[in-house]
C-alpha cells in the first residue's frame, strides 16, 4: 500500500442523502454545515499532529465553520482528549 492508503477503499458516495454523515457529526457534536478535517492514525509526535493541531487553530480562527477531528491511539492522546 503506497503511503498507506489502499485506493480500493475508495469509491462514489453509497449515500447520496449523506444520512450516515449526519448522523456521525450529531454524534460527534459537530454541525452538519462545517467543513470537517478528519486525521486517524498513531497518535505518536513523529506523526506531526501536533503540527495539524496549530495550523488548524490558525484555519479555524479565519474560518469558524472547520472541524478538526482526530481519532487514533498512542502516547499523544491524552492531548487531544
Amino acid at each position: 500500500i503506497y503511503n498507506g492508503v489502499n485506493a480500493n477503499n475508495f469509491r462514489p458516495d453509497e449515500d447520496p442523502d449523506r444520512k450516515i454523515r449526519k448522523k456521525f457529526l450529531e454524534d460527534v457534536s459537530v454541525s452538519p454545515d462545517d467543513f470537517v478535517v478528519g486525521c486517524g492514525g498513531r497518535l505518536e509526535a513523529i506523526k506531526g499532529h501536533h503540527q495539524l493541531s496549530e495550523a488548524m487553530s490558525i484555519i479555524m480562527q479565519r474560518h469558524p465553520h472547520v472541524t478538526l477531528l482526530v481519532a487514533g491511539q498512542g502516547g499523544e492522546g491524552r492531548r487531544y482528549e
